[in-house]
């Protein structure tokens, strides 16, 4: 059986920790709850059950098993893709992208320093 939510809190203050706060409570709360949509979405798509094959693609190993029949063939592999993405990635996490767009129309940009925060 889980301990409730108010006994599961008194049995840490109890141990020594820190108390914590509602807001934090709250911003926890958030955070799990995203993660676990985003846990969620991932296994609707099927990227957490096909992960390991996929990685089992990037390293080269597409041939099936060898059995008796077939462990004599050649099971030669390229991946040809891999120093490409490679060089993509180190060259987007090298350097802060930057972001250029234009303004379409004639509209008058407000003046944000006038307003208090």
């Amino acid at each position: 059986m889980s301990p409730k939510k108010g006994e599961e809190l008194e049995e840490i203050e109890s141990e020594g920790a820190p108390i914590v706060s509602d807001e934090d409570r709250k911003t926890v709360s958030k955070i799990k709850k995203r993660f676990e949509e985003g846990m969620d979405y991932k296994a609707s798509q099927g990227y957490l059950s096909q992960w390991a094959e996929y990685n089992m693609f990037w390293e080269g190993d597409q041939w099936p098993t060898p059995t008796k029949k077939n462990k004599d063939y050649p099971r030669p592999v390229a991946n040809h893709f891999a120093s490409i993405i490679e060089q993509k990635v180190a060259g987007v996490t090298y350097e802060e992208p930057e972001f250029y767009f234009d303004p379409v129309g004639n509209h008058v940009i407000p003046n944000f320093s006038v307003y208090k925060m």
